[in-house]
């Protein structure tokens, strides 16, 4: 699903409540309901026509990397993050960790920002493996820390698969401003170089 076809479908939901009606099985909503308040029905239809304002003008744009601060986050933002019950990806982190911020008003936090500045602190190293593919594991520090690598089977075959527990998570979370100047320093250099970031280092996948 396209992001307008999500918003779509979100003001189809908001519609149908404007209208007195259940949007997942399409009976009335009874009277009484907090649904059916004038108030609620009225913002109910000014969220719609939010909504369908975003669809006409194509989608959310969001403003370009260059345009935004460096990325940053204040402890009240960081404290929204959520620890998983199991150990997560860097990607899966960095996501998480974006997902405390205004993305545009900040640049996003990228997973090269922090697998750099752990490999600056001695938490990771790069090594080849037999396919001549770089990968970067936990050192004895980093595991002791609590961050730990798996060889694992997916579509592209055998690969290393490096995870975080919730301690190593939250030493992620205490360094964050760190983090951040790191890749913003490693930013202003590249631009008075008239480098551009590749589009693996803007991204925070896998």
């Amino acid at each position: 699903m396209t992001e307008l076809e999500k918003i779509a479908y979100a003001k189809k939901f908001l519609d149908s409540l404007a209208e007195g009606v259940n949007p997942v099985d399409g009976t009335p909503v009874p009277e009484g309901d907090v649904a059916r308040f004038p108030r609620v029905v009225g913002c109910f239809r000014y969220v719609s026509e939010l909504l369908e304002t975003t669809i006409q003008a194509g989608g959310v744009k969001r403003i370009p990397r260059g345009a935004r601060a460096p990325f940053s986050a204040t402890v009240e933002q960081l404290m929204q993050y959520r620890f998983p019950p199991e150990p997560r990806t860097v990607s899966r982190f960095v996501q998480a960790v974006n997902d405390t911020v205004d993305l545009n008003r900040v640049r996003s936090l990228r997973v090269r920002d922090v697998t750099d500045w752990l490999v600056e602190r001695g938490l990771l190293v790069e090594t080849a493996a037999t396919d001549g593919r770089k990968h970067r594991i936990p050192t004895d520090e980093g595991r002791a820390l609590g961050i730990s690598s798996s060889e694992k089977t997916g579509r592209d075959g055998r690969y290393i698969s490096v995870a975080y527990n919730q301690a190593a998570q939250t030493y992620l979370l205490d360094h964050m401003a760190e983090i951040a100047a790191a890749a913003a320093e490693k930013d202003r250099e590249q631009e008075a170089s008239g480098d551009k970031p590749s589009p693996d280092e803007e991204s925070s996948g896998d």
